[in-house]
């Protein structure tokens, strides 16, 4: 899957930058609301090993996923990490198998 460099959800645009590691430990993602910014990790800062194509795809869903709640004014759901990962799970189930 081709990540975004831009896209908006709502009202609010982001802009989607791609970094080697972020600094928290197994942080593989983030997503800034207020400055429409999200950030990918290629690799894992705690094993320096690159991460293929579809665990940064996941992670764009992951934090999309993030981004929608939030816009939707569902703060619950938003902080709810179990739930987020679930639903870009199935996201990227539909991107992916989705014949035209």
């Amino acid at each position: 899957m081709i990540i975004p460099k831009t896209f908006r959800v709502g009202k609010t645009r982001y802009k989607v930058t791609m970094v080697d590691t972020l600094p928290r430990a197994f942080n593989t993602g983030r997503v800034n609301f207020v400055k429409g910014q999200m950030t990918i990790a290629r690799s894992c800062n705690q094993t320096g090993k690159e991460r293929g194509a579809d665990a940064q795809a996941h992670t764009f869903w992951h934090e999309f996923v993030h981004a929608a709640l939030h816009d939707m004014g569902r703060p619950r759901l938003c902080s709810n990490e179990y739930f987020v990962d679930q639903m870009a799970k199935r996201i990227m189930d539909v991107v992916r198998t989705a014949r035209f």
